[in-house]
C-alpha cells in the first residue's frame, strides 16, 4: 500500500542482498508467522562481527555425511533441498546467544516460518570450503562443504 514511501522501497532495491541495514518503522499487524511493518526509514549500517560471519555463510553447501542434503544461503535466507528437491525455507540470524545457550557462541539460529520452529547451532568453523556446526541441544556435529 502507500503507507511506506515508494522512494524508500526503491532505495532498498538498490542495496545488495545481505548488506546490513538499520530500519525504522511502525508495527501495524501481526499474523501467525510474520508482522506487518510500515517503513519510515532505512539506513546502511556498519557490519558487526555477526554480519561478517553471515556473509561468510553465503553460497551453496552440501553435507559431508549425506551429499543429497544441501542448502543455499542468500542474505538471511536458507533454502534447503534434498536430492535437488526444494524442502524448507529458513531465515537465519547469527547471534552471541541462542535461547538458553550463551557460552559457546557464536550461534546460528534458523527459523522455519512455515513450521513455526527454530533451531540453534554453534558455529564451529566457516572457511572458504568447510562449515562445521554443532546442533543444540544434542551436540551433534554437522559438517558441510561448499558446492561452489
Amino acid at each position: 500500500d502507500v503507507r511506506t514511501p515508494s522512494a524508500l522501497f526503491e532505495s532498498l532495491r538498490q542495496i545488495d542482498v545481505g548488506t546490513p541495514v538499520f530500519i525504522q518503522g511502525d508495527w501495524v499487524g501481526r499474523f501467525s508467522s510474520s508482522v506487518e511493518l510500515v517503513l519510515r526509514d532505512a539506513q546502511l549500517r556498519s557490519a558487526s562481527d555477526e554480519d561478517r560471519l553471515l556473509s561468510r555463510l553465503q553460497g551453496s553447501w552440501y553435507s559431508v555425511s549425506d551429499p543429497g542434503d544441501q542448502f543455499t544461503v542468500k542474505g538471511s535466507g536458507r533454502q534447503n533441498r534434498y536430492n535437488s528437491t526444494l524442502t524448507s525455507m529458513e531465515y537465519l540470524s547469527v547471534m552471541p546467544y541462542c535461547g538458553e545457550f550463551d557460552t559457546e557462541g557464536p550461534y546460528l539460529f534458523a527459523w522455519d516460518s512455515q513450521g513455526g520452529t527454530g533451531l540453534c547451532y554453534v558455529i564451529r568453523e566457516v572457511s572458504d570450503i568447510e562449515l562445521v556446526l554443532t546442533y543444540l541441544p544434542r551436540g551433534t556435529e554437522l559438517r558441510y562443504r561448499r558446492l561452489e
